[in-house]
């Protein structure tokens, strides 16, 4: 649970960082972000300084 004035993206920043120490890794062996090119996930590739590969849709 967040704090009420907690950035929420600095949280998901960590929670990213302790997932990949459970298996042994580092943030800077992500080399992209996957998402939909919302602001929330352009934000988050920026604040983890990776590239957002975004979905796109093929009509």
């Amino acid at each position: 649970m967040t704090e009420p004035n907690d950035d929420i993206f600095a949280t998901h920043k960590k929670g990213i960082v302790i997932v990949l120490s459970r298996y042994g890794k580092e943030l800077s062996v992500c080399v992209f972000s996957v998402g939909d090119n919302c602001a929330a996930n352009t934000y988050q590739a920026k604040l983890i300084k990776v590239p957002l590969v975004g979905c796109t849709t093929i009509a």
